[in-house]
Formats: structure tokens, sequence, C-alpha cells
């Protein structure tokens, strides 16, 4: 029996310099929630902070995986994660500031880059995120994410990724 692809990898994103700050992998809401973050989390976090899902459905064993690939790619040192893939492999350290990019391989793994340009079919106005597109016509990103990415049938959706 396969495992149950319930899982997704995701990102935190300073709202001071942009920068990522936390690389994580978990249920479908771990993005979201606040609960059992290190002191390091919660001292950015508390300036602000943005949540953004570089892949969902993902089985435990791949989404551990290019949680692991990414924060490698990135660099432990340039994070406030205590470890990779929930091994851990060094020590909570503060967000240096240092320039944060993925590799094409990572970039590959998730099957897309993480800010993905939108249009709305409907009035042909274009949106550099999937994110500025929903708060704009006020939808819910999780849905229309979910509709263009083919999770979700009876797709009704006016926006499509360009």
């Amino acid at each position: 029996m396969s495992e149950p692809k319930d899982k997704r990898v995701y990102c935190h994103v300073s709202n001071i310099d942009n920068k990522i700050f936390y690389v994580g992998s978990g249920s479908y809401y771990r993005p979201t929630r606040k609960a059992q973050r290190t002191k390091g989390w919660d001292f950015i976090a508390k300036k602000g902070y943005r949540v953004r899902v570089l892949k969902d459905f993902l089985n435990k064993s791949d989404s551990l995986e290019l949680e692991e690939l990414i924060i490698d790619t990135i660099g432990i040192d340039n994070l406030v994660n205590i470890g990779t893939g929930h091994h851990l492999k060094g020590k909570p350290s503060w967000n240096k500031g240092k320039t944060n990019y993925l590799s094409e391989e990572a970039k590959k793994k998730m099957g897309m880059s993480m800010a993905r340009q939108c249009i709305d079919v409907t009035t042909n106005k274009k949106y550099k995120t999937l994110t500025d597109a929903c708060k704009d016509i006020n939808v819910s990103y999780s849905t229309t994410h979910k509709k263009l990415n083919g999770h979700l049938l009876n797709t009704n959706n006016n926006i499509k990724y360009i």
C-alpha cells in the first residue's frame, strides 16, 4: 500500500527583508501554525512573515526529501531551521541576510517556480502571483491553487497560470 499524499513543503518569508527564513514539511495546516517553533523562528515571525507553499500532495518521504534538498540549497546557516528533513544537523541560527536562491534541481522537483504569473481570463488582468490575483478578486488561494493544479474536480475557474 502506498503512502498517502497528504504532505506539503513550504517556506516562511520575512516581511522585513523578503528572505526565506524557514523551510518546512508537514500536514495541510502546518505552514500556518505557529506552535512548536524555535525561538529563532518566533523572533523573526513576530515582525511579520508570509507563507509560501512550494509543493502540495506529496507522500511523507518525498516531502522530507524535497525539504532537505531546499534547505541544503539555501544553506542551513541562512535559516532558523535546526536541521533538514527532520534530522538534526546543526544548531539554530539567525537569517544572516544572505541572498537565497533555489537550484535548478530544486525548482524542477517542485514542478514550478516559486512565483508564477497568472491571468484572470474574464478581464485579461495579469498578476505577478496567484496570491495577488486571489486577494484582488477576493477568492480563496487554497481552493484556486488546488483547481489550477488539477486536484479539484468541477473546476470553473477564471484564473489561469501564464
